[in-house]
């Protein structure tokens, strides 16, 4: 479903112009893109950093 609902900047002037609002909007230079309020189950491969891979809500 990725192809459907994440849509990345192509061309050079598509990222320029991307890349310059994140940082006009909130400071982050060289973003292209986020992600924000998906859950997505996977499964944690256990041993010492399990904890990276727990949901915090």
């Amino acid at each position: 479903m990725r192809p459907v609902f994440v849509k990345m900047p192509e061309s050079n002037e598509e990222k320029l112009a991307v890349k310059a609002r994140f940082h006009a909007l909130r400071g982050f230079p060289n973003v292209l893109g986020c992600v924000d309020g998906s859950h997505i189950p996977i499964t944690s491969p256990g041993g010492d950093n399990a904890e990276i891979f727990q949901n915090r809500k």
